[in-house]
């Protein structure tokens, strides 16, 4: 804002109704409410949108998880044109690896030219070649889990962690965003009252000095009044840095559609900051704070994903027992089914005799998750004291800002009176002065009161774990 030069009285009414945000000129559409900048951040902030790329990264892990279970094709053939025996072989397979206990099944077709050696019997076909389909099923290890569907499951609770992140990161801006527009508007209150603090001394001038000439008041009243014109001037000017400071800092949150900070004009200023009661009461905050609060979420999430690498530990020590089955039919000439189905089976064992590195990352997993509940403990319990404080503050504020009201209303009246009597010459400038300074005092503590309850407003719904709308 540009400094005023205080040469005139409607040069400073100028300034006391842009500061206040009550201009003429001013559309109701262009005043910045709270609603505009909570907007803004979820659209346009930097560290949002990081979060938010954050859950696409952790929604394409998982789908690359998930590729663990895509269908396989594979080819193969061989020609031997030159040796003891000229052959040739070709085998084509399709493979579906699934999550059902870890079963994969399989099928194909086969051909081994007829004029293969004996000693190569296992290759020959009939001249159509041979169709095969069968599966594999692990009985014991790799039956509940294995490392596939471990990673798959990681990568699930993966996409879940960086959404409750997101979540953390939307309460903290939304926190941040409410003070700074809250700090913007009570700036530019401040930025009023002074003004018209100045006001007054600046009228007042102009009846003084004529007292002074006609010897009805003393010199040193005049003198006494151009001092409180050059204080208040001083005043109006802390306050145009504080609103300009303030204004920089909200720009932060409140961003143009390209996603830079917005430059905020005094005219776009509220009225005054809103009283806002909680959405629920203290009861039922602390039932929701935790089931919403992104905390704890982000703990549940992180301990999910430590049980299914607990699991898959515990999978290792196991031993593996396959059972495969599996089917082939020959073909003749023109496709034509030769012979009868051959049906197969086979059961594979093995079993690492001391199995140290799994039990090693059992214990170590059992202590984490030892140390997660812990955590969780602790968060639990430091969220319902920060729901009780949240609601025992706000319920503090409020009945600071009534006291704050009643004291603006005593004020103005002591000084209204205090001026009367100075124009009955009943009273001195500088008793006028003072009660002028104790009622713009009263409302900047009224304006301060009103920024701590739309604070403290704010930590309730933000403890119960609330989005702020």
């Amino acid at each position: 804002m540009r400094r005023a030069t205080w040469v005139s009285r409607g040069g400073l009414v100028a300034l006391l109704v842009s500061a206040a945000g009550l201009t003429a000129s001013s559309a109701q559409a262009q005043v910045v409410s709270l609603e505009d900048v909570l907007a803004s951040v979820e659209r346009h902030h930097p560290k949002l949108l990081a979060a938010a790329a954050k859950v696409e990264v952790a929604e394409g892990d998982r789908l690359s998880a998930e590729g663990a279970f895509d269908v396989k094709l594979a080819g193969v053939g061989e020609v031997v044109p030159v040796g003891k025996a000229v052959y040739g072989t070709a085998e084509l397979k399709v493979e579906q690896p699934t999550t059902l206990g870890g079963a994969r099944f399989y099928g194909g077709w086969a051909y081994g030219r007829e004029d293969l050696p004996v000693y190569y019997g296992e290759l020959l076909t009939p001249e159509g070649g041979k169709l095969k389909a069968g599966a594999t099923v692990p009985l014991w290890r790799d039956f509940g889990t294995d490392g596939a569907r471990a990673e798959l499951a990681v990568r699930e609770v993966g996409v879940e962690l960086a959404e409750a992140e997101a979540s953390l990161v939307r309460l903290g801006l939304s926190r941040d965003a409410v003070e700074a527009w809250a700090k913007w508007v009570s700036a530019g209150q401040k930025l009023g009252i002074a003004a018209e603090m100045l006001e007054l001394a600046v009228a007042r001038d102009v009846g003084v000095a004529r007292q002074v000439e006609t010897g009805a008041l003393a010199p040193v009243e005049r003198i006494d009044n151009r001092r409180a014109i050059v204080a208040r001037r001083r005043e109006v000017a802390e306050a145009e840095v504080d609103l300009a400071t303030a204004a920089v800092k909200l720009g932060l949150y409140l961003r143009r559609e390209d996603g830079a900070p917005m430059e905020l004009a005094p005219e776009r200023l509220p009225r005054e900051l809103p009283v806002r009661s909680p959405s629920l009461p203290l009861a039922r905050s602390l039932i929701e704070a935790v089931q919403r609060r992104p905390e704890l979420r982000v703990l549940e999430r992180a301990r999910a994903a430590l049980a299914v690498e607990r699991e898959l530990a515990e999978n290792q020590l196991a031993p593996q027992v396959d059972l495969g089955v599996g089917a082939e039919q020959g073909l003749g000439d023109k496709g034509a089914v030769l012979g009868a189905t051959e049906l197969h089976a086979t059961l594979t064992f093995s079993l690492p005799v001391q199995r140290r590195k799994a039990r090693g990352k059992l214990m170590a997993l059992d202590a984490k998750l030892d140390a997660l509940e812990r955590e969780q403990q602790w968060w639990r319990e430091r969220i319902e004291a920060e729901v009780r404080q949240a609601h025992a503050s706000h319920d503090g504020a409020m009945r600071r800002l009534e006291f704050g009201r009643e004291e603006v209303e005593l004020a103005g009246q002591a000084a209204s009176a205090e001026r009367k009597l100075f124009e009955a010459g009943k009273s001195t400038l500088l008793k006028v002065n003072l009660r002028e300074e104790y009622l713009a005092i009263a409302r900047k503590k009224l304006v301060e009161a009103q920024r701590e309850a739309l604070s403290a407003w704010l930590e309730v719904e933000l403890a119960a774990g609330g989005m702020v709308r």
